[in-house]
């Protein structure tokens, strides 16, 4: 590609520094502390601060206006302008830009999608980290420095605005859910006033399943036997996919095979995920029922779907989550005879279709609208990359012949490297 007016080739190595001196965190008192997990991925936002008093392991320490870069798994794109003195993890690469080279340029150029590209293309394994010296042979094109500020701002200003429309798409997904829960809740409602029972009344069985120990990986076909996740169960919604193949030398059980019409339940698990419902509508043979779910056949006259919204209504989840027993969050239980004893509005056959039809309308409706949010958020990452990818070719703002050309700018850090002092290699400092 031709270069732009004043531009430069150069590395991202030769236009910064890299702080490698590393502190111990106890000498370092309240200062702040940035770890991988503050830093959300694909954003370049801080979420949160932690504090070196809380640091066990030698650090890193960085200046404001540094470039921080997550080197651990650089799929995640975990890159930040510091704007603050402080210390990071070490899996965290300070980079000083030298005089005239921006901190915010230099981090667009890290989170591009041409730098991406570069460190995947390095290939490390399950647990990719790249090093200094990878990330300071990345190649790019460096505009003027005067330039730079130019396309900072414009950058700045149009990355506002689509941050404000991001934002704007959240709040549908918010909506969206209220739109869901509020139909549920109205719903339930109607249908109490007719009649109350409790579950043990509108089904006819419960079963819980079993759980072998299974291969690791899913079944492809609806040839072979499999048993079922836990995380087949969302609220609502089954999964078939989610699912261990059962190994050759045991026998299936087609007594718990599940399927179209069953009502499946989480009956064990953390918190969240115990007292999950969702309604089999379609499913492919010889998928098992796993023994960490109930399974809830209804009797003639109850609609299995009416059953599944009544179930994921507010006011039944208030109730299940009262039933939930065990000594911790990360481990819950719900069991058979208290979930049995739940009561649940059983108003007549023609009642409950007719209540299954308006939430199918509603539930429609609040998905289209998550979807279409979706869509909108795909858009506007389009139309990032795109500004980003004019940015860097020159096309974002115009070139100023009046300006510097680059390739002064690089003469002048070259000669700065050069007059610098060598830094002596020093012991890597522990943490007491």
């Amino acid at each position: 590609m031709m270069l732009p007016e004043g531009w430069a080739e150069t590395t991202i190595g030769e236009v910064t520094s890299v702080r490698s001196d590393k502190a111990n965190p106890t000498t370092l008192g309240a200062t702040p502390f940035v770890g991988l997990e503050h830093i959300e991925p694909q954003t370049s936002r801080l979420i949160t601060v932690g504090s070196a008093a809380d640091v066990r392991s030698a650090v890193a320490q960085f200046r404001a206006g540094d470039v921080l870069y997550g080197r651990l798994r650089p799929y995640l794109n975990k890159v930040i302008e510091a704007s603050f003195d402080g210390c990071a993890s070490a899996e965290i690469l300070p980079f000083a830009p030298y005089p005239g080279v921006l901190s915010s340029m230099l981090k667009r150029v890290m989170m591009s999608a041409r730098f991406l590209e570069y460190t995947a293309s390095l290939d490390k394994g399950d647990r990719p980290r790249v090093n200094a010296e990878e990330v300071g042979s990345f190649e790019f094109q460096l505009p003027p420095a005067a330039e730079q500020r130019r396309i900072v701002a414009k950058l700045d200003a149009l990355t506002a605005r689509l941050a404000r429309a991001r934002a704007e798409l959240e709040r549908v997904s918010v909506l969206a859910a209220n739109l869901r829960l509020a139909a549920l809740r109205e719903a339930y409602d109607r249908a109490a006033a007719h009649r109350v029972l409790a579950l043990g009344d509108l089904i006819e069985t419960l079963d819980q399943g079993w759980s072998p120990k299974c291969e690791n990986y899913p079944s492809s076909t609806g040839d072979e036997w499999a048993v079922l996740k836990t995380t087949a169960v969302q609220a609502i919604a089954y999964r078939s996919g989610e699912n261990k193949v059962l190994p050759p030398g045991l026998a299936p059980r087609p007594s718990i095979e599940v399927k179209a019409g069953d009502v499946l339940v989480t009956r064990a698990g953390p918190r969240v995920r115990c007292g999950v419902t969702c309604l089999v509508e379609t499913t492919r043979p010889r998928l098992m029922l796993a023994d960490k779910m109930y399974r809830l056949r209804c009797k003639e006259h109850v609609n299995p779907a009416f059953l599944t919204f009544m179930l994921n209504s507010p006011q039944a989840l208030e109730r299940i989550e009262v039933m939930k027993t065990g000594i911790s969050d990360s481990g819950l239980n719900l069991t058979q005879a208290k979930f049995l004893a739940l009561e649940l509005p059983a108003p007549s056959t023609e009642v409950q279709n007719g209540l299954v039809a308006v939430l199918r309308t509603a539930f429609a409706r609040a998905n289209r609208m998550k979807a279409e949010a979706t869509r909108a958020r795909a858009l506007i990452d389009r139309l990032e990359a795109s500004i980003l990818g004019r940015a860097f070719r020159g096309e974002l703002v115009p070139q100023d012949p009046n300006d510097e050309p680059a390739s002064v700018l690089l003469d002048r850090i070259r000669a700065e490297r050069a007059a610098a002092p060598r830094q002596k290699r020093g012991r890597r400092a522990k943490a007491g």
